[in-house]
């Protein structure tokens, strides 16, 4: 039977095949990493890049770090989406791997590892753990968020609230513990983006009322809006306006949404991207001055976490 030249495949498999040195390298065929061949029409993409990688490994490894991240779809700084390498975990102990194009570390054995889509990546939870060296505080409460968190109504979160917590009691003593056990204890359900926890973190540590996170608000016409941000004792609410928000029709709701609040006596700040990560005191003094109008307790702050677009 005829080898199948239109998917990622390791070298020694074709060779094995009977394929040819020669017609390995024709122009159809791409040398991804050493010992494997992508088809030259595919992508460049981060999946394609796995697989490419996964077909010269064994069992004993699997995506971790960075690229497990990005695999499960946490949310990153901008500057991740250009990393090159590939991270790859060996399960202790096995050594770490020496592959051009790769960054190599060994994990415990006790990381869970699963198949995502056909590609050998480490669980969520021990995907984010393995961020706690290279992620802002703020930036591993944001990804832990993403994971506890559920994406729309009546679907589950990738890891339930108390897993996360469990797992971060279990790894005790283990590099980068502190750092996960801190955001742990920041970790709240309900964010929907890596803005939404970075907004909330930034007014928390203006030390202001608890807020809410996503919850609804029931309205006299009945109708059931959810603010990013709310503070119902003192009728305030906050809403990040990223760019899905320039959608036409998103916007119409984004306006409807805020005059039927400040129709009901609620006052509505409206954050974007080039003040969160750029002017942070803006977005805190507004806050703090509609939440100080209406009553709540509230104190002077100077200095403010930068973030990372």
């Amino acid at each position: 039977m005829e080898f199948d030249f239109d998917r990622v495949f390791a070298v020694r498999d074709a060779v094995a095949a009977g394929t040819s040195r020669s017609r390995l390298r024709r122009r159809d065929l791409r040398a991804e990493f050493h010992g494997s061949r992508v088809p030259a029409s595919a992508g460049n993409d981060l999946r394609t890049r796995c697989f490419a990688l996964q077909a010269v490994l064994d069992g004993r490894h699997a995506f971790t770090g960075v690229t497990a991240a990005r695999l499960w779809g946490m949310p990153l700084p901008r500057r991740f989406e250009a990393a090159s390498d590939l991270q790859v975990a060996s399960v202790s102990p096995t050594r770490a791997i020496r592959h051009a194009g790769v960054t190599a570390s060994v994990r415990p054995a006790w990381w869970e590892v699963v198949d995502l889509q056909g590609l050998r990546v480490h669980a969520p939870v021990e995907a984010w753990a393995s961020l706690a060296r290279v992620l802002s505080p703020p930036d591993l409460i944001a990804a832990a968020e993403y994971l506890v968190s559920p994406a729309r109504r009546g679907v589950p979160a990738l890891v339930p609230r108390e897993d996360l917590r469990a797992w971060v009691a279990r790894a005790a003593g283990m590099t980068g513990s502190r750092a996960l056990r801190a955001a742990d204890a920041r970790v709240r359900v309900g964010a929907r983006s890596r803005p939404e926890t970075l907004l909330r973190l930034l007014l928390e540590d203006c030390e202001l009322p608890r807020a809410r996170i996503n919850e609804d608000v029931v309205l006299r016409t009945g109708r059931v809006v959810a603010p990013d941000l709310a503070w119902p004792q003192y009728r305030v609410a906050v809403e990040y306006d990223g760019d899905y928000h320039r959608d036409r029709r998103q916007f119409t709701r984004d306006l409807v949404r805020t005059d039927e609040l400040t129709d009901e006596g609620w006052s509505v700040v409206h954050v974007v991207a080039a003040q969160l990560f750029g002017r942070p005191s803006e977005i805190a003094a507004r806050v703090i001055g509609r939440l100080a109008a209406r009553g709540a307790p509230t104190r002077s702050v100077t200095r403010f976490a930068v973030y990372e677009p």
